[in-house]
Parts: structure tokens; C-alpha cells; sequence
């Protein structure tokens, strides 16, 4: 799929460079809205089946995978916007102090005297994985439902394929 920036024939405004942000920003938007109502209801699922000690475990487990997976597609998103260039720098770093604050929590939450008792480490560590592959999954299938162009054409180029095209021709 080819399209020149800002016709009437793409659906994506705007410069080339900033149309695949939108896309996770979006999303990261959205599970603000749905996250938590989604926790609310497992942890509430998870107390009835597992115990308080559990349900504490899987919603303190999600939120904080909720919150660095926001965070860091909101931060790389801002970084995009100013310089493009600088995305995949920002988004490493991001990754690396989600991976180090995520360690700390655990390190925390399993060398305390009440680990067992108060908050289950065991569901702590299925809420992150479920947010995070529940996560990965929403934006693997709202990044293909974009329809994002690979590449722009100039616009004489897309007006005599744009031609082609209305004619039947490949």
C-alpha cells in the first residue's frame, strides 16, 4: 500500500514519520480507560477463587505492568514526535529502567517479612505476565489493522498509480 502524505486518498494525515506512533499511543490511551476496570474484575475473580492474598498479588502485578507499559509507549511517543531519530534510543532506555524498576519491585515485595501472607509473589508475577502478553497482543492486532503505508510515494508518482489503480490495472 502506497499513498502520498496528506492527499485525499490516505487516511493517514500528517508526516510519514509520526504515523506509526499513533497507532500505540492510542491503545496505551484506551487501556488506561479499560486497564484497570479489566483488573478490578480479575482481582475480584481471583479473590474469589485464591484468597485476598492472591487477588492483592494479581492486581498489584498488573498495575504495575500496566503502568510501565504506558509509560514507556507515552514517553517514546513524545520522543518520536520531537526527533524520530531519537525513538529507538528512548525506547531502550525506557526498556531497560521498566526491566530494573520491575526487578526492584519483586526484590522488594519477596524479601519482606510479610511476602506470603499479605500479597501471594506467585500472582504477583501472573498479573505482569498476563497485562504484558494481553498487551503485546492488542498492539500486534491494532498495528495490523492500520494500515499504515510502508512508504510514501511523491505526488506525481501516486497520481499516475492512483490512475492505474481506478483503471483496474496492478
Amino acid at each position: 500500500m502506497t499513498t502520498t502524505a496528506g492527499t485525499p486518498r490516505s487516511p493517514h494525515p500528517g508526516s510519514p514519520g509520526l504515523r506509526p506512533v499513533v497507532v500505540p499511543v492510542r491503545v496505551a490511551l484506551r487501556s488506561l480507560l479499560w486497564g484497570p476496570l479489566a483488573l478490578a474484575v480479575g482481582g475480584a475473580l481471583t479473590w474469589l477463587l485464591a484468597g485476598p492474598a492472591a487477588a492483592l498479588g494479581l492486581v498489584a502485578g498488573g498495575a504495575l505492568a500496566l503502568l510501565l507499559l504506558v509509560s514507556g509507549t507515552l514517553v517514546v511517543a513524545v520522543a518520536a514526535r520531537v526527533d524520530p531519530r531519537l525513538s529507538l534510543l528512548v525506547a531502550m532506555t525506557t526498556f531497560a529502567l521498566h526491566a530494573v524498576l520491575a526487578g526492584v519491585v519483586f526484590h522488594a515485595v519477596t524479601t519482606s517479612s510479610d511476602a506470603g501472607e499479605d500479597l501471594s509473589v506467585r500472582a504477583l508475577g501472573w498479573g505482569l505476565l498476563v497485562v504484558g502478553a494481553t498487551w503485546t497482543l492488542v498492539q500486534v492486532v491494532a498495528l495490523s489493522r492500520a494500515r499504515i503505508p510502508v512508504y510514501d510515494l511523491p505526488a506525481a508518482d501516486a497520481a499516475v498509480r492512483s490512475e492505474r489503480q481506478e483503471a483496474g490495472a496492478p
